[in-house]
């Protein structure tokens, strides 16, 4: 059996081919029967889904999708003369596919215009797409420091309204689409871009929904050395705002080996289970504290959550999950004082009944036990500690 490709479906394969290079050397692409095509990063970043004109009548691999197409003759795609050995392509299955079809957040335009504007400013690294207090923002940003650090370097342009809070952020040099008016879906999980039967689907750095959304941080909010401060004042430079103590500062994926070295000294007891994956997605999704040799990781409950049958935490709680300090002279608790003032939540966090250390600790600094846990099937016992939210 022979099938023929039109001059479309050329265009979209070499499309995926440019679009697909930005993370795959050799592009594969497997030819399904029918209309609907798809294809899949080996990163399971990127998800690619179009029809062709028209159907093909039987499964097609293709191991080099550029090469094939630089070769591609009129009725090239025949049954009988393929050789290709499935077993050495990544396939993707139908759950690698599902993964980005999540529920919708947002839907939004993005013209052509818009596509082009992403072009034009080459020095940003970064879109972040945000919805914020009703208007839904296109902000260009480096991110040298941190995900939540403004530098002032950056480009805003409104964009509509929004009636969500969210915030994703994606490689501004990824978005390699064909040219044309798209309609932009925010999903759970995904970025999608919709123009007629044709969608990509791109997978955000990091992404934030609803309570997990912070305030943006400046340059003002990480100048701690108030000598520093009233030099600056005596220069004559704009006046600066008193310190805010409740500022706490995050760590940057730079900053990795510095986590890193601060938890090592407790890995082998208490956590056994950090892995560098755990700790680098941690610190991209800018959950991951690092201040004056203080490491603190945390996430925010996005529900209702049972810890334990004593401890209920609701929709907004956060949860701590690790907390490690190099020294041992205080800095421990300043530390967490200023991570309570900067969630302005309730705080659970869990920890082994025996460790009678991290217990008094806690409990120095306002935490009260509320509940006991389990892990390793019962053979390890816990405690459920709570800080209960300050007004």
């Amino acid at each position: 059996m022979k099938h023929t490709l039109s001059t479309t479906d050329l265009t979209i394969l070499e499309h995926i081919v440019f679009v697909a290079e930005k993370s795959a050397k050799t592009v594969q692409f497997y030819f399904k029967k029918g209309t609907e095509q798809t294809y899949i990063t080996p990163k399971k970043d990127l998800l690619v889904i179009f029809n062709l004109s028209e159907p093909i009548g039987f499964d097609y691999p293709v191991i080099d999708l550029k090469k094939f197409i630089a070769t591609y003759i009129p009725g090239a795609v025949d049954s009988q003369k393929n050789t290709v050995d499935i077993s050495s392509m990544v396939i993707h299955t139908q759950e690698d596919a599902e993964r980005f079809k999540t529920d919708v957040v947002q839907e939004l335009d993005f013209t052509f215009d818009d596509l082009q504007t992403n072009q034009r400013l080459k020095k940003y690294k970064h879109l972040n797409i945000l919805g914020e207090k009703n208007k839904c923002i296109f902000r260009y940003q480096n991110h040298e420091k941190s995900w939540w650090f403004d530098d002032g370097n950056k480009k805003i342009i409104e964009h509509g309204k929004s009636s969500r809070k969210f915030r994703y952020v994606m490689q501004r040099d990824k978005l390699r689409l064909l040219p044309n008016d798209y309609k932009l879906i925010l999903r759970e999980t995904s970025i999608q871009f919709q123009y007629k039967h044709l969608n990509y689907y791109f997978l955000p750095d990091v992404s934030w929904k609803r309570q997990s959304v912070k305030d943006w941080t400046t340059a003002t909010s990480i100048i701690d050395d108030k000598h520093l401060i009233e030099q600056y004042r005596k220069k004559g430079y704009p006046k600066l705002p008193p310190i805010d103590n409740s500022i706490v500062k995050h760590a940057s994926e730079k900053d990795y080996d510095k986590v890193n070295m601060i938890f090592q000294p407790y890995k082998k007891d208490y956590f056994p289970h950090l892995r560098k994956d755990y700790l680098t997605r941690m610190i991209k999704s800018g959950n991951v504290i690092l201040d004056k040799e203080v490491v603190i990781t945390y996430n925010q409950y996005k529900r209702k959550t049972t810890i334990s049958n004593d401890a209920i935490a609701l929709k907004g709680d956060c949860v701590l999950h690790q907390i490690a300090s190099k020294k041992h002279n205080g800095s421990a608790s300043d530390v967490l004082q200023r991570f309570f003032k900067f969630v302005n939540a309730r705080v659970f966090l869990t920890v082994r009944s025996s460790n009678m250390t991290a217990k008094k600790f806690y409990e120095k600094n306002g935490m009260k036990l509320v509940g006991h846990t389990s892990w390793s099937n019962g053979t390890l016992l816990g405690d459920v500690y709570l800080l209960e939210r300050q007004f």
